[in-house]
């Protein structure tokens, strides 16, 4: 078995999405996540032959998982405003 770590700042992924991102790394494959100050760290564990490949599959999920999370975090503000001004409006047509 050989051994990789992927370090991610967590101002970028919650943990909930960094696992939604494991999910998809080879079966065979082992990890662990450890909660580090500002950054979760993933230690992947596979055959050597298969270690540079899940790698890099994982480093694209989690990627991928980056991008949906700071678009759900700032459709979540924009929703937020929406709502603020219609019952702003609604108040004022009261």
């Amino acid at each position: 078995m050989k051994n990789k770590i992927l370090k991610v700042l967590k101002s970028n992924i919650d943990e909930l999405s960094l696992r939604k991102s494991l999910y998809w790394i080879n079966t065979e494959c082992l990890w662990e996540i450890n909660d580090e100050n500002e950054c979760w760290s993933v230690c992947l564990s596979c055959d050597s032959s298969n270690i540079e490949k899940e790698y890099m599959h994982l480093n694209a999920l989690v990627n991928d998982h980056i991008i949906r999370y700071k678009l759900s975090s700032n459709l979540q503000t924009t929703r937020e405003r929406i709502i603020s001004n219609a019952l702003s409006k609604l108040a004022l047509d009261e």
